[in-house]
């Protein structure tokens, strides 16, 4: 049996409560940021995700957190998007409430773009950043012929809002009320 570290919330500046755990106890604080939304106490039952975070916890002072509007921090309104300057407020309340005064930044995907922002805006409190499946946009463009091209973003959008009027507009797809 997997043991799950304690659950712990840090304070944002906005009010919000942001949940995080603490894994190790190495001289290196490593912000892990795998995923643009996720479930803390979730992932300990995914062996993957078990497997990574007690390799990375192997080496530093591992820190988890849910970004606001997921998982086990506060809950979004539907239509609420936080803002880059958001996250990275709630990156550095977590970073202040886990008693960390700098930290390695490892991010995948979309994370990325929190990271990297977080990275820029408190250099002070980044000692690295680590990009792993990351972009630097999402859209092709004539500078960026790496992108997604623009009918696929607008397909998948269109199956997108199509799946959440399926479910009667709550964005859980594939999951009946009665389930």
């Amino acid at each position: 049996m997997t043991v799950v570290p304690e659950t712990q919330y840090a304070r944002t500046s906005d009010g919000l409560h942001i949940a995080y755990q603490v894994l190790g106890d190495a001289p290196i604080d490593l912000l892990f940021n795998g995923f643009q939304a996720s479930h803390l106490e979730l992932a300990w039952e995914v062996p993957a995700f078990v497997h990574v975070y007690r390799r990375l916890a192997s080496f530093s002072r591992l820190i988890l957190y849910d970004i606001r509007g997921s998982g086990m921090s506060d809950p979004l309104g539907r239509s609420d998007q936080p803002t880059l300057e958001e996250l990275a407020n709630d990156m550095l309340a977590v970073l202040d409430a886990a008693e960390s005064e700098r930290a390695a930044l490892v991010a995948n995907n979309m994370a990325g773009l929190m990271a990297i922002f977080f990275a820029a805006s408190h250099p002070n409190r980044t000692s690295a950043l680590v990009l792993d499946g990351c972009y630097a946009r999402l859209a092709r463009a004539p500078d960026y012929p790496w992108g997604v091209p623009e009918t696929a973003l607008a397909n998948a959008l269109s199956l997108s809002a199509d799946a959440r009027l399926k479910s009667g507009g709550t964005g859980t797809v594939g999951i009946s009320k009665s389930d």
